[in-house]
């Protein structure tokens, strides 16, 4: 029993960390080559571009939000990874 309300404490804790702090957890990345098709609200299908993109899927204490890159190997003019952690730079409850 001690272990589950320890659980609990701690499942709580990081839940409000990310709420007040307005972080964003990676859930999953996964790149979209050019001609493949992933259809995403407000971004549409992404295989239409002339390039690679990067969707970064993150959880955000209450749902989930995707943002998408460009993809780039070599983080030249895009992305090649997805930060594990997300700042929101702007926030709606401001």
């Amino acid at each position: 029993m001690r272990k589950l309300v320890t659980a609990v404490l701690a499942a709580a804790t990081m839940w409000m960390f990310i709420r007040a702090a307005d972080m964003q957890i990676l859930m999953k990345q996964e790149i979209v080559q050019s001609g493949e098709r992933l259809i995403l609200d407000g971004w549409g299908d992404l295989g239409t571009s002339g390039s690679a993109s990067l969707v970064c899927r993150y959880f955000t204490g209450l749902g989930t939000t995707t943002i998408v890159f460009w993809y780039s190997p070599d983080n030249g003019y895009g992305r090649n990874s997805c930060a594990v952690v997300h700042k929101e730079l702007y926030s709606l409850r401001r």
